[in-house]
Parts: structure tokens; sequence; C-alpha cells
């Protein structure tokens, strides 16, 4: 999920553009002119990847009983 929270970073604070370091970094991606490329598919692997990892931490948070019972849903 990381190169995805990268690349929300790059819209958010960079309007899409990014530098060589950061295309190096994420050769996978598509650059057009320093701009990050958008696609349906990127877009979809970005949400399931995210979603994903927030799964992720919540299951361990649970394993660690970080959350009062009464918080949790079957």
């Amino acid at each position: 999920a990381l190169p995805y929270l990268d690349m929300r970073h790059a819209f958010v604070h960079q309007n899409g553009n990014v530098d060589k370091q950061f295309m190096q970094k994420y050769p996978h991606l598509t650059y057009k002119e320093n701009k990050i490329e958008l696609t349906q598919g990127l877009i979809k692997n970005a949400k399931n990847n995210i979603i994903r990892l927030a799964q992720a931490i919540d299951n361990k948070m649970i394993e660690n009983h970080m959350f009062p019972k009464n918080e949790l849903q079957p």
C-alpha cells in the first residue's frame, strides 16, 4: 500500500508531479511529463491495497486486545 499512499501525497501536495527519485522508487507506475498517470486499474489496485492494509492493522489491534469488547462487531 505504500506506493499508493506516496502517490496520494503527490496528488494532494504536488498536483501529481513527481521527481526522478519517485519514478525510480515506483517503476511499475506510468508517468507522463513527470506526472503520475491515473488509470482505472491503478485506482482499483490502490483502493484494494489500502483496504487490505487497514484490515491488517485492525486485525493486529484486535489480536492485541486494543479495542474494548463492546466495540467489536461479529
